[in-house]
């Protein structure tokens, strides 16, 4: 669960500074 946690966020902010 943590890993997969921690993945989300890690994708959320790269789409944000991606966008």
């Amino acid at each position: 669960d943590s890993d997969k946690v921690m993945l989300a966020k890690q994708t959320g902010l790269s789409r944000n500074q991606v966008s």
